[in-house]
């Protein structure tokens, strides 16, 4: 199967989606197949859920890039149904150049000895190798390093799952072309060794040109079969030898076969595709097929399913039943041998590279959550406290202290004779030597445990502790004892002193709206009237002074801005409904127009309403929107003047129209509120062809 990125973004498509299990291995389960290959999982190994990884009942086995910037990027994996068959061998890459110790890339402490490699890698001197633009050399080992292969050995076949590079571009050619050679070198060295072979996955090579959307032109299909990578797959299919398309031998004629589409172009829809994913077997196993298809229906990737079914059973030429299931067994064990063990669930473990010996899966790795396990549970007689280190004109001891919030609002009463300042506001007892020798605390209720050293002297349970300050000691302020954690010590923080506290208690009220007498205040409120809120003093008559005459004054000027600010308030009460009205209509229509809908511009060849897409490509164009023919691309489609010559172009499919979407200035209009009909506002803007955009009038 080769969905890409599958184990992301498959799920929440159909038919995933209505699984009751919505996860990997319902997914599994569902396609009730032994064997599933995946191509550019694009997952990193971290990012690897146990779910994605370990899935019951299967055996897994991934392969990842190397290189530190294509992390995220390619990737294959296969899955085996543990039930059914377990693959004796497996190694990921296609030169055998990652078998060495601490070169794999799905395990890093994975080696591989003589007996444990599946054998017929590329020799020296045997693959050509293309150079590139520069002429330099070629290094072989640059091909597995971008977890393009999983190799599994099944004793009966080899089965390779494969995701060939593209021709992203024509630096990227030479590449491509030495990965094709070499896995062609390393297929026919294992048919010389007498080994079946079979070949899954996106070789990113079209074949013939019914295989591709653009096929039925006869320039592009002449252009089409002289390139090199088409070149090597004609050979390695050619002949009676050579290795079997088993998909397209059993539909020869069928067009429109396509498994993989361009999802930029929205080309899915109208099935214009091309068909770059396959599944190649020798021609020794062609008595063992009993189907191939592709399976369009199913979503979640820009390519399709393809699979192979091998019958469980064929005559063989002494005309006695063979059983696939016999001669996909160990070859440690018998073909009955092998049955059985399956049977009694006795099936040999999986070759090393399986994720079950993760180091993260197989116990040898520490989880962090063990770094969060439970606190150790202190004996019931123990002591629990915090603990800090106090001096204060005494010897230094250990103090295990839990104050009280209501000692430290006491205020300094009798108590504060016999209590230094350091400590006002606590009240302690101390803890005897002897009550601690014997496990036991004294209960204190709602005060504070101390234990001092024993060079200090030590006062009766039942009385108060009473310490001596330093003659020359002035006092200081409390020192709070109180801010630690259970496990860091205290950090003593300087408060101020009791009556400075009690005057910070005293908090004005809150206004709030209940006591607010009106919800919105008016502008005659920011004048208070002096009468009410400047209540004059009583002077007497024959006192009259120069300065009561200016307060005088004043009060008069503050009563006349007073009257006149009520009565700007009385005139804003009246105000003419009908002029309102109208004002709130057309602010409404203005602020319509500013987020109306913006037309859809229609394209000069089929007069159609056009379709908005996103740049997404990297650039100062990223993010912007853009409007394009509503017509599916299909073969023929107006890819440009440049791309496609006039008398190819076929007008059933999309034309070449392009307009930046800050060039369309034609909005929507809300319904007219007689008509209840919407309308539109006229522009004319040019397409970036330079002809007129489509004009509409309402």
């Amino acid at each position: 199967m080769q969905p890409q990125n599958a184990l992301r973004t498959v799920l929440p498509y159909k038919p995933w989606n209505e699984l009751a299990d919505r996860s990997v291995k319902g997914m599994l389960d569902e396609m009730h197949a032994e064997v599933v290959c995946f191509q550019e999982h694009k997952a990193r190994r971290d990012a690897l859920t146990k779910d994605m990884a370990l899935p019951d009942g299967y055996d897994a086995f991934f392969s990842f890039p190397t290189l530190p910037n294509k992390s995220g990027y390619s990737g294959t994996c296969i899955y085996t149904k543990r039930s059914y068959l377990v693959p004796v061998k497996a190694e990921e890459g296609i030169t055998g150049r990652l078998l060495g110790s601490g070169m794999s890339s799905a395990g890093a402490k994975v080696s591989y000895t003589l007996e444990e490699r599946i054998g017929g890698y590329p020799e020296e001197g045997q693959v050509e190798w293309v150079l590139g633009e520069d002429g330099g050399g070629f290094d072989p080992s640059l091909l597995d390093v971008e977890g393009r292969a999983v190799v599994l050995d099944f004793g009966f076949f080899v089965l390779f799952n494969l995701y060939c590079p593209a021709e992203t571009n024509a630096t990227r050619l030479p590449y491509k072309l030495n990965y094709l050679y070499a896995l062609s070198a390393r297929i026919a060295n294992l048919r010389a060794l007498g080994r079946n072979v079979i070949v899954v996955g996106d070789l990113n090579v079209v074949h013939r040109p019914i295989d591709s959307g653009e096929g039925g032109i006869e320039r592009r299909a002449e252009e089409m079969m002289e390139h090199p990578a088409r070149v090597w797959l004609a050979e390695l299919l050619a002949g009676p030898q050579g290795m079997r398309d088993v998909t397209r031998e059993q539909w020869k004629d069928r067009k429109g076969m396509y498994t993989c589409w361009n999802t930029k172009l929205d080309a899915r829809a109208s099935n214009y595709g091309s068909r770059i994913d396959y599944i190649l077997v020798t021609p020794s196993l062609l008595p063992w097929v009993a189907h191939s298809d592709i399976q369009q229906d199913i979503y979640g990737s820009d390519h399709c399913p393809v699979y192979l079914d091998l019958r469980e059973s064929i005559t063989g030429e002494d005309g006695k039943e063979v059983l696939l299931r016999d001669l996909l067994g160990s070859p440690t064990l018998s073909s009955q041998q092998g049955l059985a063990a399956i049977v009694d669930g006795e099936r040999p473990d999986p070759p090393a590279l399986a994720t079950r010996f993760w180091d993260e899966y197989s116990g040898k790795q520490t989880s962090l959550k063990d770094f969060f396990g439970k606190k150790a549970t202190p004996p019931k007689n123990a002591v629990v406290g915090r603990t800090a280190s106090v001096t204060n004109g005494v010897s230094k001891g250990k103090v295990v202290v839990e104050a009280q919030r209501r000692n430290r609002e006491r205020s300094t009463s009798a108590n504060a004779a016999k209590v230094p300042a350091s400590i006002s506001g606590l009240g302690v007892r101390p803890t005897s030597n002897s009550d601690l020798s014997q496990g036991e605390q004294t209960p204190l209720d709602a005060t504070t445990e101390m234990t001092a050293d024993s060079t200090t002297q030590q006062a009766s349970t039942s009385a108060p502790l009473t310490l001596a300050a330093d003659s020359n000691e002035t006092n200081e302020d409390i020192i709070d004892l109180t801010n630690s954690t259970e496990t860091s010590p205290v950090k003593p923080k300087r408060k101020a002193s009791t009556s400075m506290m009690q005057s910070k208690r005293e908090k004005k009220p809150r206004k709030t709206a209940a006591t607010s007498t009106e919800a919105q205040s008016n502008l005659s409120s920011f004048f208070r009237s002096p009468t009410q809120s400047l209540p004059r003093a009583r002077v007497p008559s024959s006192a009259t002074s120069p300065a009561s005459a200016e307060v005088a004054s004043r009060t008069e000027e503050e009563e006349a801005d007073y009257q006149y600010a009520k009565a700007l308030a009385s005139a804003e009460e009246y105000v003419d409904e009908e002029d309102a009205g109208e004002r709130s209509e057309a602010a409404r229509r203005t602020w319509s127009n500013i987020f109306a809908k913006k037309v859809a511009p229609r394209c000069r060849v089929h007069n159609l309403p056009c379709k908005a897409f996103v740049t997404k490509i990297s650039g100062k164009n990223k993010g912007k929107k853009f409007w394009l023919c509503s017509k599916p691309v299909g073969q023929g489609w107006d890819s440009g003047r440049s791309k496609r010559p006039r008398e190819e172009v076929n007008p059933e499919y999309r034309c070449d129209f392009f307009l930046w979407d800050s060039a369309v200035k034609e909005r929507e209009l809300p319904p007219d509120a007689t008509t209840g009909k919407s309308s539109s506002v006229l522009q004319s803007p040019l397409s970036s062809k330079g002809s007129p955009a489509a004009k509409r009038t309402a």
